[in-house]
């Protein structure tokens, strides 16, 4: 994750201060115990011209399966969790589940119009996909929006 300034006058320090973005690192050697490289922009971020309202004040963890199915039209395919502004004035901002869809992992698109998870309240977040035999199953972590956190 990216920690991107508006105005790109670098980051803020604080846990998940300022407004957060997605980056990508990569590694030509997986075998090797080594820095890895990093892209030099963010490939998600709520600056974006393309940005949505549950996705225009910060976009936090990610989670990229390769669908070689390419089921939706695109080989991979973001779920990101991200806040953005609520229609009710005053409202705390909810963390709601998204996607994204690329050809290349580097230019990536919003998919959809709405969230895939929104509960309207509290947190629904870290995504993490994995097939089962023939089934996609997304586990995630929820909070606030019933009694705990799960």
């Amino acid at each position: 994750m990216f920690n991107l300034e508006p105005h790109g006058s670098g980051s803020i320090k604080g846990y998940e201060a300022g407004v957060l973005g997605i980056g990508i690192a990569y590694s030509d050697h997986l075998n090797k115990v080594e820095e890895w490289s990093t892209l030099s922009r963010h490939i998600l971020s709520p600056l974006d011209e393309d940005k949505h309202w549950y996705d225009k004040e910060t976009i936090y963890k990610s989670t990229v399966i390769w669908d070689k199915n390419g089921t939706l039209g695109h080989p991979f395919v973001m779920y990101y969790n991200a806040k953005g502004s609520d229609s009710l004035a005053g409202k705390i901002s909810a963390e709601r589940i998204s996607m994204a869809v690329s050809d290349d992992m580097i230019n990536w698109k919003r998919f959809g119009n709405e969230p895939v998870i929104d509960h309207k309240a509290g947190i629904s977040g870290d995504a993490f996909i994995t097939r089962i035999d023939s089934i996609w199953v997304m586990f995630y972590f929820g909070a606030f929006w019933k009694p705990g956190a799960f």
